[in-house]
């Protein structure tokens, strides 16, 4: 999955972050460490395989998941100011209208939500998760079967030896008809 198209999204369709969205190297420094505040890390999240849907080709689908961590200054809630809860329902908006019905192909599946949640409150700064997923279809032209098929000389002609059934209900051993079928290149 592209994350960076996602963070770009969100720079660009989340005014509420001024920018301040970052993907996962920005994230292993603590929430603290951060003195500008709301923010947006995205993360990736786990990839899930539904089983190969083929006996003659390959065809499988993945569901991709990945979240946008969302920091936000939770002293005001500290202080008894339960407003950063709707500025939460706020930036989910935000983050909904940037990114639900987004396709990271030109002809792939959608970004749906997945829910969301609080990962911790420290230092005065709210930690919460929001949920994402894409469906994305592996087929035959990603799989090694598809280029080992590639790769083979084309296919001119075929050759036939026919041995017919005899009375005995087995063959006898023998060629009784040789065929030659060649193909148009």
């Amino acid at each position: 999955m592209k994350l960076s198209l996602i963070i770009g999204a969100l720079r660009e369709r989340c005014p509420f972050f001024s920018g301040r969205v970052s993907g996962l190297a920005a994230w292993k420094y603590p929430p603290s460490a951060f003195p500008t505040l709301p923010a947006a890390f995205v993360v990736p999240g786990e990839e899930v395989a539904a089983a190969q849907q083929s006996i003659t080709d390959y065809r499988q689908t993945l569901t991709d998941a990945f979240a946008v961590v969302v920091l936000l200054d939770a002293a005001p809630a500290l202080n008894g100011d339960d407003g950063v809860f709707d500025t939460l329902e706020e930036v989910k908006t935000q983050l909904w209208k940037a990114l639900l019905g987004m396709r990271l192909e030109k002809d792939g599946h959608i970004i749906v939500y997945a829910g969301c949640r609080l990962l911790e409150v420290t230092d005065g700064r709210l930690c919460y998760q929001v949920d994402f997923t894409c469906d994305r279809e592996i087929d035959e032209e990603m799989t090694r079967q598809h280029e080992e098929l590639a790769a083979l000389e084309t296919f001119h002609q075929l050759e036939i030896d026919l041995d017919p059934i005899a009375a005995d209900g087995r063959p006898d051993g023998n060629v009784d008809y040789r065929g030659v079928i060649t193909f148009p290149t």
